[in-house]
């Protein structure tokens, strides 16, 4: 993030989208400033991208990055089942085996910019959460360097279709992986849990929660656990 952040104070006049790739990462952090362990030998990649649109579009970002992820997922090992968890990691087998991080940037001449942080655990994973790596479906894994020019490809068209005709599509594609789609959830926001029904996510990403008390609420913040 470090990276894209002084890429952007460079070049950002430019208004062009860009990649960073790394091979390791000392200041590793996810969501909630949560360490992002970030061994040798898996996937970390951070996209700079314009930014044409308002705040409240910033998270069809990190469905776009999950499907184009998918995309991939799918041509290198078309059996492999994964499916995506509100509202960027990619789980298999209810593990998490890789996410993505947003960082809203501004650069020259009013121009806006998102950092999108991405990170896939190819060989390894930390042993302290639920968590796994590609190398336990697959024989072999794919070269990183494989993965980044397909995941380049698939980040650019959906990019582009987003810019040109909105989330919707977008939003289709991450419904059909979308890991506990109308069951039951558990889901923290502040202090408090609610345990719902997670029905759908509507046009800007937000997750739509149907409580107990028949109630929906919409979240845009959060985050989601499985229900006991």
């Amino acid at each position: 993030m470090d990276l894209a952040k002084i890429w952007v104070q460079k070049n950002g006049e430019t208004g062009q989208p860009h990649f960073i790739q790394s091979y390791t990462q000392d200041a590793g952090r996810g969501k909630r400033e949560r360490v992002w362990v970030s061994e040798r030998g898996n996937f970390f990649g951070t996209f700079v991208l314009p930014f044409p649109f308002g705040m409240e579009k910033r998270g069809d970002i990190s469905f776009l990055t999950a499907v184009a992820i998918g995309d991939v997922l799918k041509t290198i090992h078309p059996s492999l089942n994964f499916q995506f968890k509100w509202p960027n990691d990619i789980l298999i087998s209810k593990k998490k085996v890789g996410g993505v991080l947003l960082e809203y940037l501004e650069g020259e001449n009013d121009r806006s910019f998102l950092s999108i942080g991405i990170g896939l655990n190819f060989i390894s994973h930390p042993d302290h959460i639920p968590s796994t790596c590609l190398m336990d479906y697959m024989d072999t894994v794919p070269s990183l360097e494989y993965f980044r020019n397909l995941l380049i490809e698939k980040m650019f068209h959906y990019y582009e279709s987003w810019v040109t005709h909105g989330f919707l599509a977008i939003r289709t594609l991450w419904l059909k992986r979308a890991i506990d789609l109308n069951e039951f959830i558990q889901f923290s926001i502040g202090n408090e849990t609610i345990r719902g029904i997670f029905k759908t996510i509507n046009d800007n990403g937000g997750l739509i929660l149907v409580c107990q008390d028949g109630i929906e609420k919409t979240f845009y913040t959060g985050e989601v656990f499985f229900d006991s």
